[in-house]
């Protein structure tokens, strides 16, 4: 179900997370900057396909050896409420515990609560002292996983 993506286009992305476009200045140029490293290897895309289309994608970056970033993480919304997500972030987490991954991040915006909701189920805590600014109205909360605090850990393997 989850694949690593080698390419792909800025047009497939933005079909799986359009709000780029919306939540941050320049979000297109941004987003073609990260698929730019991927293809260069500075960074991985995993991805959900249903029918020929990318219904989920998440894109890290190594931040080190031992510390992932999650630029990205996003389902398509005529996708969403079908478990993508969740099986997404599964997959990552469970990539990161056998690499040894001791941390990973991801920025979520303060006013998202049901993301910010999503990433605590899945492991991740809040580091309340960080916000990071966006635009002159925006900021976002910084969220860390790591194995001691990840649910997976004690759960068996499916």
């Amino acid at each position: 179900m989850v694949r690593t993506c080698s390419r792909l286009t800025t047009d497939a992305a933005l079909k799986v997370v359009p709000a780029l476009l919306d939540r941050y200045e320049q979000g297109g140029a941004w987003l073609e900057r990260r698929l730019d490293d991927v293809a260069a290897g500075r960074g991985r895309i995993l991805g959900i396909p249903i029918a020929n289309r990318l219904a989920a994608l998440a894109i890290e970056t190594p931040k080190g050896a031992a510390c992932r970033k999650l630029s990205t993480f996003g389902v398509a919304p005529d996708r969403r409420s079908l478990g993508l997500g969740a099986a997404l972030i599964e997959a990552l987490r469970r990539s990161w515990i056998d690499q040894g991954v001791e941390h990973a991040y991801v920025t979520v915006d303060h006013m998202d609560l049901q993301t910010h909701r999503f990433f605590l189920k899945h492991g991740f805590v809040d580091a309340p002292e960080v916000r990071i600014r966006y635009g002159v109205d925006r900021f976002d909360c910084l969220m860390t996983w790591s194995p001691s605090s990840d649910p997976l850990i004690a759960a068996p393997l499916h």
